[in-house]
């Protein structure tokens, strides 16, 4: 067993395989696994010193500890630390180290292009934390075709197909 930072779920196992049944109209649904896949999540504080232009403000980034995919994020992350076990935890081939320098270019790139900030950007790392968040993995069977594996984001709800 380990203490691991997780973000909390709402749903609870029946819930969830009621709602993917519906959604995916499968015939049944079954869950093979629970598992905590691993974020770096990052806050910073964003300065532009321009005489005429002065602008502040926050950005949040998340980056995914396994395949290094980042992403901005709009909310700060409700962490919970919990006692689970081992062997549910998904490995990090990633290391923080490499994920802040990926989050910090990824922030320049997005808050230049995406939201208007021109001239020179200074950020501030206010915030960082590993932290888990909670997946099911499902396999839906209809009365025609083959199973499916689907992973499913025990926070959000949202499903996407696995090939295994």
């Amino acid at each position: 067993m380990t203490d691991l930072s997780i973000v909390p779920s709402d749903w609870d196992e029946p819930s969830m395989m009621e709602k993917i049944s519906r959604q995916t109209r499968a015939r049944s649904v079954r869950v093979r696994d629970f598992v905590y896949y691993p974020y770096l999540y990052l806050q910073y504080r964003l300065e532009r010193n321009t005489r005429l232009f002065p602008k502040k403000g926050r950005v949040g980034c998340t980056v995914d500890l396994v395949s290094g995919k980042e992403a901005v994020v709009d909310t700060v992350p409700v962490i919970q630390t919990r006692t689970v076990p081992t062997e549910k935890i998904i490995g990090e081939t990633l290391s923080p180290k490499t994920a802040r320098k990926q989050a910090e270019a990824y922030i320049y790139s997005s808050v230049s292009v995406g939201l208007k900030w021109m001239g020179t950007l200074k950020l501030i790392q206010e915030e960082e934390r590993v932290c888990h968040r909670p997946f099911w993995i499902m396999t839906c069977e209809w009365e025609r075709g083959d199973p499916a594996t689907v992973i499913v984001d025990a926070v959000s709800g949202r499903y996407h197909p696995l090939s295994l």
